[in-house]
């Protein structure tokens, strides 16, 4: 099965830099789920609430025009 993926890496850059970036995604996620995890267990629901609130605010200026 590696053998398979070294294959069709090795065939041009950018399906390598695809699945370098596909592999960022996805430990993005999983870092964005475990935050959001603990989070929500340490937090209070006010508190909780308070944080998403300005994540949320964070998100919309961070758009650009």
């Amino acid at each position: 099965m590696l053998n398979k993926i070294k294959k069709v890496l090795a065939k041009t850059p950018m399906t390598r830099r695809a699945f370098i970036l596909w592999g960022g995604l996805g430990l993005a996620a999983i870092g964005s789920y475990l935050f959001y995890f603990i989070m929500a267990r340490m937090l209070s629901v006010e508190e909780y609430g308070l944080l998403y609130s300005l994540i949320a605010l964070t998100y919309l200026f961070s758009v650009p025009n």
